[in-house]
């Protein structure tokens, strides 16, 4: 283990456009359980019939996908967080 008061090479790094998955979450709210959770509340309960449990079914699709993607993206922010502080705290040392 080196000395602490070495300093660690951190190569530089190209940024890569990528998307953030909780944006993409957003858009899988906005474009489609949104609509979903409209129909699934203009039915009222005595008419609810297999079309009605068909998208029960795909509102809880979309809500797994929006869940995934909402933690991809938080774990996407706390990874590009720790990548702008690990380099201040090696100018530190």
């Amino acid at each position: 283990m080196p000395p602490p008061t070495t300093k660690v090479a951190v190569p530089n790094t190209v940024p890569i456009p990528v998307a953030d998955p909780s944006v993409l979450a957003c858009s899988i709210v906005l474009l489609g359980i949104m609509p979903l959770n409209k129909a699934l509340m203009a039915t009222p309960f005595e008419n609810a019939n297999p079309s009605s449990r068909a998208l029960i079914i795909k509102w809880n699709r979309l809500h797994t996908v929006r869940t995934i993607l909402g933690e991809r993206g938080r774990s996407f922010f706390h990874h590009k967080r720790r990548q702008r502080l690990v380099p201040a705290v090696l100018e530190d040392q």
